[in-house]
């Protein structure tokens, strides 16, 4: 399994790079930034792309590198794990019938159904690489910069990549505290692979940036209280991340509600399985995001007095000019309220909540509490607390 921390390579993003200094301590950085090319393989049909597979063939100096990956749950705020077989082949054709048992070229021969893979697309692109020990674990940071050529289509490619090389997974999210001390962070939702894949089908490799409502959490049948509370906290996380980035790169004010929906979803979720995790280990980020909603709500608040509840009684006023001023005067307070957020949401607290809940939803944060709860419970089956918490729902 591959972990890995993807992020959108912007100006701000570099800027923040750069005053964090983080890169000179590094362990060990390539001499000189690496050129990258990568044929992306797949059938007419896209039978591997729609299997979660990705099948590439990487030329790094004189050498062609083949891998496969396959993800099950995509990208979740900027954090990828997918499986992954990489291995030297002898030219940009894939091999696909070694290493022989592996599960992932199965994988793909079972897609492919006796058919040749055909090239689709390309990624060209420079890498410079940083190795960077820390006391959770050694991470390898790549700064990529280049484009996806399919055809005559082309698409810009510029992202931060950190991935856990040993260790924990901890060590990603320091890493990227250390990096990047304020923002504002998009997180990369797609893929080097599905960017390729939808420039060649909709001549647009990612995708018009929009408020992202509420997800839908998928655990197995069988899902423990702790499994169960993870896949909604990481949604609560997606949607708080993405609308976070839509603030920052627009004026649309389903923006602010879907960020101040998805803020109080998480302190639902936060305090619903408090009694099964732990109250006081979940506690500091259901403050934390009390005090990020408090900022949101007054944008939100002043976007529908402004655009929707004034604009309905305007035209009743009988003093034309002073409805005017009214308009122009709560206009401006919706600006500049729109440009504190904004202020804030780039400064380190915001930023950090992200990295910080994000680490706190992969490793279990609650099972590390100094003081565990006696009466926690996370490994109880969730069916059964469901049905306890209806039980008593019913009961009232």
């Amino acid at each position: 399994m591959e972990t890995e921390l993807k992020i959108l390579l912007d100006a701000a993003v570099e800027a923040a790079i750069a005053s964090s200094g983080i890169l000179g301590e590094a362990t060990r950085a390539a001499r000189r930034p690496q050129n990258l090319v990568s044929v992306y393989y797949d059938t007419p049909g896209r039978d591997l792309s729609k299997a979660g597979i990705a099948l590439r063939v990487r030329r790094r100096g004189r050498q062609w590198i083949q891998t496969v990956k396959r993800s099950r749950t995509g990208i979740r705020a900027g954090l990828s794990v997918p499986e992954e077989l990489e291995f030297p082949v002898p030219s940009a054709a894939p091999v696909l019938d070694e290493p022989a048992g592996d599960a992932l070229l199965r994988a793909v021969r079972k897609r492919l159904k006796g058919a040749a893979p055909l090239p689709v697309f390309e990624t060209r692109m420079k890498r410079e690489l940083h190795e960077l020990d820390l006391p959770q674990g050694r991470v390898e940071i790549a700064i990529d910069r280049g484009e996806i050529v399919a055809g005559r289509r082309r698409a810009p490619l510029a992202e931060l990549e950190i991935e856990l090389k040993s260790g924990s997974v901890t060590a990603v999210f320091e890493a990227a505290r250390r990096l990047l001390p304020h923002g504002p962070v998009r997180f990369s939702t797609l893929s080097k692979a599905a960017r390729g894949f939808r420039l060649v089908e909709t001549g647009c490799a990612v995708p018009r940036l929009t408020p992202r409502a509420a997800g839908r959490a998928d655990y197995p049948g069988g899902a423990t209280v702790e499994q169960a509370a993870q896949e909604l906290m990481r949604d609560c996380l997606d949607q708080i991340a993405a609308n976070m980035s839509v603030i920052a790169a627009g004026e649309d004010p389903e923006g602010p509600h879907q960020l101040r929906i998805g803020l109080r979803r998480l302190r639902t979720v936060l305090k619903l399985f408090g009694p099964d995790l732990g109250k006081a280990a979940l506690r500091p980020f259901r403050d934390r995001a009390r005090e990020i909603g408090r900022r949101v709500g007054a944008l939100r608040d002043l976007d529908v007095l402004a655009g929707e509840i004034l604009p309905r009684h305007l035209p009743g006023l009988a003093d034309g000019a002073a409805a005017e001023r009214l308009a122009g005067m709560l206009e401006a307070r919706r600006q500049a309220a729109r440009a504190a957020l904004r202020e804030w949401l780039a400064g380190r607290e915001a930023v950090h909540f992200l990295f910080d809940l994000g680490e706190f939803i992969e490793i279990s944060g609650w099972r590390n509490a100094a003081q565990p709860e006696r009466d926690a419970t996370p490994d109880r089956p969730v069916a059964e607390r469901a049905a306890k918490s209806m039980e008593m729902l019913h009961a009232r």
